[in-house]
């Protein structure tokens, strides 16, 4: 039951991560590059370390998406796998907890054949460790997750962020932090995770600014469920606002504050990073592709593409094409600048023909 529904929906909707992740890998590295790679950190133990970092934000992902999951009322009916016979119950969450981070375990594994190869068994045994603790100890809250089903779990029991201004740019953040703060947290770790990874890679080439681009470009891959659930916020919460006299200007700019309001811990992060080793209009540009990028995200719900059954395997295709104008040194402005323009332009081709169908909200 647990595999039918939170596996299938978790790959479906990280779908374009995933794959980007494939390309990233495997499509610019060699299976002997792979095999390099994993030689020189088993053999030095200390390198584990960031290996370990990646697995456990990989692990909390995952978690996070379980717990926001387990909040919406269609999935009500997952809370009878607390009932289930104790043996049943366990065999299930380890299942659930080891298909929802089936590449890494499988990347783990290649880590302890090829280390029991060079006999580099400290190693070995710390990936062992590791891997049985992200393991086990998400299954261990998973449990008290599902014991506690109907109770309100997390930060927004003690606080609602009311400090928070009541003005019309700042609904959405207000609804993300009090109802959907798991959402906005993973998404703000993921992001910042790439920006200040990429800080900390440079410099490493002759093309040193690129590292800057690409880490804001999978920053902002990252922003994509926040298009999803902007919508669904307003066709539930704000749908009368069509009724409105507001031009189609002025709802082009409410949407580019909204996502501007967003985005302003990546920007301090940014100019904190990145302000000393790159140029102001290096800077400048990423700064605005990151908000251009979530405003596209916002804007693309409007059209009926979106509820295309290819939508997600197109953006990844769109994703690739940026990613490659990222490496050939296409100006972050220059792709800023043709985002936002086509951004605006479907807001004004749908905004007013758009209806979220009830398939849309899944």
């Amino acid at each position: 039951m647990l595999q039918r529904t939170l596996v299938r929906e978790y790959y479906r909707q990280n779908v374009a991560f995933y794959l980007f992740l494939l390309l990233f890998c495997f499509g610019f590295m060699s299976g002997q590059e792979h095999r390099q790679l994993i030689t020189v950190i088993m053999a030095r133990p200390a390198l584990l370390i960031f290996v370990g970092l990646a697995w456990f934000f990989h692990v909390l992902k995952s978690a996070l998406f379980v717990h926001q999951t387990l909040q919406e009322q269609e999935y009500a009916f997952l809370q009878d796998n607390s009932i289930l016979p104790f043996k049943h119950k366990w065999t299930s969450l380890l299942a659930l907890q080891l298909n929802l981070n089936l590449p890494f375990a499988l990347y783990a594994a290649a880590m302890m054949t090829l280390g029991l190869m060079n006999q580099n068994y400290i190693s070995v045994a710390l990936v062992i460790s590791v891997n049985l603790v992200l393991l086990f100890a998400p299954v261990i809250w998973l449990n008290r997750r599902f014991l506690n089903f109907n109770k309100e779990i997390g930060i927004t029991k003690y606080f609602k962020f009311q400090f928070i201004p009541k003005h019309r740019i700042f609904y959405f953040v207000r609804f993300l932090l009090n109802e959907k703060w798991v959402l906005y947290v993973s998404m703000k770790i993921y992001s910042v995770f790439f920006i200040v990874a990429a800080a900390r890679l440079f410099p490493t080439d002759e093309y040193d600014f690129r590292l800057l681009g690409l880490g804001v470009f999978l920053g902002s891959v990252g922003l994509f469920p926040l298009g999803v659930e902007k919508i669904n916020f307003e066709s539930q919460k704000l749908g009368f606002e069509r009724n409105l006299p507001f031009d189609q200007a002025s709802k082009f700019t409410s949407i580019v504050l909204e996502a501007f309001v967003l985005i302003i811990p990546e920007i301090i992060l940014i100019a904190y990073n990145w302000f000393d080793k790159v140029s102001l209009f290096q800077l400048a540009g990423a700064i605005l592709y990151l908000l251009a990028a979530l405003t596209f995200w916002y804007c693309i719900q409007y059209s009926s593409f979106a509820s295309r059954k290819d939508f997600n395997s197109k953006m990844f295709f769109v994703a690739v094409f940026q990613f490659l104008l990222v490496m050939f040194k296409v100006p972050l402005l220059l792709s800023a600048i043709i985002i936002l323009t086509l951004s605006g332009f479907i807001v004004r081709r749908n905004y007013y023909n758009f209806e979220l169908l009830q398939s849309d909200d899944k």
